[in-house]
């Protein structure tokens, strides 16, 4: 799984669960390097998975995923 934002790839990350328990997608971002971000995307292979953007309102799973996966926000 891959993370992009602001343009840029964020390192990998591998993460497993097992069917029906709840996992996070993780995607550290140094906004110092990044500036403001316009949106977040995660992508498992080629396919996008989620899109956020805090800017424009977006918060929303996409494709195959789009019944499996929900907003999740760290508090």
């Amino acid at each position: 799984m891959k993370c992009c934002a602001a343009g840029a790839i964020v390192p990998n990350a591998d993460v497993a669960g097992l069917v029906g328990d709840p996992i996070k997608l993780p995607c550290d971002v140094d906004r110092g390097k990044c500036g403001d971000l316009h949106s977040i995307k995660w992508y498992r292979g080629s396919s996008r998975i989620y899109v956020f953007s805090d800017m424009a309102g977006i918060a929303r799973p996409e494709g195959e995923y789009a019944e499996r996966l929900e907003e999740c926000s760290e508090t």
